[in-house]
């Protein structure tokens, strides 16, 4: 058999020989590819099934690609604003807590103001600490 340059792989394999019962040869093999599409000898026997089945086969597989790449850019899309809206919000959130303990100072209340400072930072600052250590990607070994 001739190497083929197709993009899915093609392997003969020849698995085992044996004698069956009456003594005879048999040989087992296994004809195998990887790919989105067929390799073109089996394309070939899907057109002698139906004559447009080669092309119909090849507009699927686009038309799958077109869809994945559709879906990974959503993706992609959703998490710039998801990490965009958290950002936002979590300087929108930081700018309310600075403004009440602005309040409270200028209400004489420093001592309130400093408990509130203390108690957001640890806060905030445990949100983040524990955000990364739990989407950490883990290290294969």
């Amino acid at each position: 058999m001739a190497k083929s340059n197709h993009p899915s792989r093609r392997r003969n394999t020849n698995l085992k020989a044996a004698k069956n019962k009456n003594g005879a040869m048999i040989e087992i093999t296994q004809d195998s590819f990887e790919g989105i599409m067929p390799h073109p000898d089996i394309l070939n026997e899907y057109k002698a099934i139906h004559p447009d089945l080669p092309e119909r086969l090849l507009a699927m597989a686009e038309k799958e690609g077109d869809h994945r790449r559709l879906c990974d850019r959503k993706l992609i899309r959703n998490a710039f604003w998801t990490d965009l809206l958290n950002n936002l919000f979590a300087l929108l959130s930081v700018g309310v807590v600075v403004f009440l303990c602005y309040l409270l100072i200028k209400n004489d209340n420093a001592e309130e103001a400093a408990s509130v400072a203390k108690v957001v930072i640890v806060s905030l600052a445990s949100v983040f600490v524990f955000r990364r250590i739990i989407t950490k990607p883990k290290e294969k070994s």
